[in-house]
């Protein structure tokens, strides 16, 4: 919640409210977006305090409040923003993965599969290294815009926790390398039996799932991840994206 959106429904000044944000980043909160949820949280829980009484002062029912928290502060409230997180971007996940099993976009993933180990089986390791080929190419290109991405924007992911959980989740900067070094490394394909269909149909779901996951992180996560700071972050709505 930003300033002007707090000032509207509390009685606490603007000089009040710079202090409950300097007084949660003091208390070792560096995630912006969570700062604006605890003071937003401070300064309900402060404007009824002085309700109560005409001669409390700001500073004495802050102290009152904050001294409800454990001793280890608002490290609890971090990280149930965190396990909540974890939570919403596994059901995005799930939700992602269902969309192809439950729906005929089941086609589309068994279609993929077929051709890539048709391919894979006929033409062996010539198709196996176009394959990973495509797959590094895609990974890039997916790295590529979520840096287009983050770079427009006019804050810090870091500083948003936000932005740093799906950062943390969907950018797939450790599989390119993995991919690079199977194209360029062809001994790698020589470990795989070719002829044989169990090797290769494992080959060939290890890359389609893949390919589905990279287009999901194109496509779907990153949608998801604007859905949800439209809605519920609505004091980033002007970050640039």
């Amino acid at each position: 919640m930003a300033i002007d959106d707090i000032k509207r429904n509390l009685i606490l000044n603007e000089e009040e409210i710079s202090k409950l944000f300097t007084f949660v980043r003091s208390k070792g909160v560096r995630y912006i977006d969570v700062s604006h949820e605890i003071v937003d949280h401070l300064a309900s829980a402060i404007e009824e305090q002085m309700n109560k009484s005409e001669t409390l002062t700001f500073e004495q029912a802050l102290s009152q409040v904050y001294s409800v928290f454990p001793i280890t502060g608002f490290y609890h409230f971090v990280q149930e923003k965190e396990k909540a997180l974890s939570k919403f971007w596994y059901k995005v996940i799930k939700d992602y993965a269902v969309s192809y099993v439950n729906s005929p976009k089941i086609l589309i993933l068994i279609g993929l599969l077929a051709t890539i180990f048709s391919a894979v089986y006929v033409f062996g390791q010539t198709a196996a290294v176009t394959v990973s080929f495509v797959a590094f190419l895609l990974n890039l290109y997916y790295i590529y815009s979520d840096y287009k991405y983050f770079k427009n924007l006019i804050v810090k992911k870091e500083e948003y926790l936000i932005f740093n959980s799906y950062y943390f989740r969907f950018v797939n900067v450790f599989f390119a390398p993995f991919l690079l070094f199977s194209f360029i490394e062809s001994s790698f394909f020589t470990r795989i039996n070719l002829a044989s269909p169990i090797q290769v149909i494992l080959f060939s779901t290890i890359i389609t799932l893949y390919l589905l996951w990279s287009y999901g992180c194109l496509t779907y996560f990153k949608e998801r991840l604007s859905q949800e700071v439209k809605t519920n972050y609505k004091h980033l709505n002007n970050l640039g994206n």
